[in-house]
């Protein structure tokens, strides 16, 4: 994380010096975004695999003061997974993905009339598994599973300026994790089981786009691919008395990928 914001800090003393032209806007956007969803906990037998089509959509509003920038951002997405472990397979799990931002930043002018827009935030991400109430192939019992990240960011935005209507938008981010937890649902699979809330100890996660941005006045419409990844540590353990045997359980190591496209309206 040192290195990233020490090669943001260069970048903005670089482009201090030059007149900007494509300054970031106050204003709303709607997006929408269809990606791919692979979870992986890597384990001594076979991995424990997710894969699956999410659909989502989301709504910001930007707000621009002099030079300094701030935006709030929320973000849902749903659809199905396959599961696979050494447990059987469970097709169609209903997934719910669920994202809320906020940044705060400073429009940097840079040489050719580009604009980079460096920024801090704090973030929270929540997602539901409904394994609940269904069987794998080999006849285990599934559970609903919660899933929460609190998360602190860092990244960036480049605006390069219009030329004949078109411009681009580069965008990364680093996410560090700083609390949250798993929680199972155990009592799915026998009333007298207990349901675990694991906090994290740790994990980040990384966010790139490149987008081609169509301007039309005060109203853009843009489209490109991101990629966004987590990687999670394991969890602190908790220990749970089940029936009469004393068991430990812990959260492993894991880790999403989601690759995707989005198309999005700024007015």
């Amino acid at each position: 994380m040192t290195r990233f914001l020490t090669a943001i800090a260069a970048l903005s003393a670089f482009g201090a010096v030059f007149p900007a032209h494509a300054q970031s806007r106050s204003g709303w956007d709607l997006a929408a975004e269809v990606y791919h969803y692979a979870y992986r906990e890597p384990l001594d037998g076979p991995d424990v695999k997710d894969d699956g089509l999410l659909l989502g959509g989301a709504v910001g509003y930007t707000i621009v003061r002099g030079p300094w920038v701030g935006r709030l951002r929320g973000a849902a997405a749903l659809g199905s997974v396959d599961y696979s472990s050494d447990s059987g397979t469970l097709n169609g799990v209903r997934q719910t993905v669920g994202q809320l931002e906020l940044d705060v930043g400073r429009d940097v002018e840079m040489t050719g009339g580009a604009t980079l827009t460096p920024y801090l935030g704090l973030g929270a991400r929540l997602l539901f598994d409904q394994s609940g109430g269904k069987v794998t192939s080999q006849g285990s019992e599934g559970y609903d599973r919660r899933i929460a990240y609190h998360y602190a960011a860092a990244g960036f935005a480049l605006n390069t300026p219009d030329r004949s209507g078109r411009s681009f938008t580069f965008t990364g981010q680093y996410n560090r994790l700083f609390g949250g937890s798993s929680k199972g649902y155990l009592s799915d699979t026998d009333p007298e089981a207990p349901d675990l809330d694991l906090a994290f100890r740790g994990g980040y996660g990384l966010e790139a786009s490149a987008l081609i941005n169509f301007n039309r006045g005060d109203h853009q419409i843009s489209v490109g691919p991101f990629a966004r990844y987590w990687d999670i540590d394991p969890s602190k353990s908790a220990v749970f008395t089940y029936p009469e045997e004393t068991i430990t359980f812990t959260e492993p190591a894991n880790s999403t990928w989601e690759l995707g496209l989005r198309t999005s309206y700024r007015f």
